[in-house]
């Protein structure tokens, strides 16, 4: 007898994530090449929260189970909310409070 199991309504399920493959580069990409092949994987990152906005350190976390050789340096940044901030689709909020953290959501012109 099999039962299917409850929802758990729209939460991560980490254990079941699965590394994403990387992506065959050539010899002499740049940096921002390289993130526009990549991009998806910020993409789906994003979109495993399935909610508007998402904290940078939410996006880190999710980035490091999906794609364990993510490093900012790969894509000529210093932090993570420089490579949101460099895909077209995303904007980075700054946090106004002290120890408040970032958020990274979808652009209007993108949602509709």
């Amino acid at each position: 007898n099999y039962t299917e199991q409850p929802n758990r309504s729209k939460k991560v399920r980490y254990n079941d994530l699965k590394p994403i493959a990387r992506v065959k580069l050539e010899a002499g990409d740049s940096p921002e090449t390289i993130l526009q092949k990549e991009a998806h994987i910020f993409d789906e990152a994003f979109d495993l929260y399935e909610k508007e906005n998402v904290a940078l350190s939410e996006l880190g976390f999710m980035l490091k189970k999906i794609y364990p050789p993510y490093k900012p340096r790969r894509y000529g940044c210093k932090t993570l909310g420089e490579i949101y901030e460099k895909l077209d689709q995303y904007e980075v909020i700054q946090a106004e409070e002290k120890g408040a953290c970032n958020i990274v959501r979808k652009k209007r012109s993108f949602l509709e």
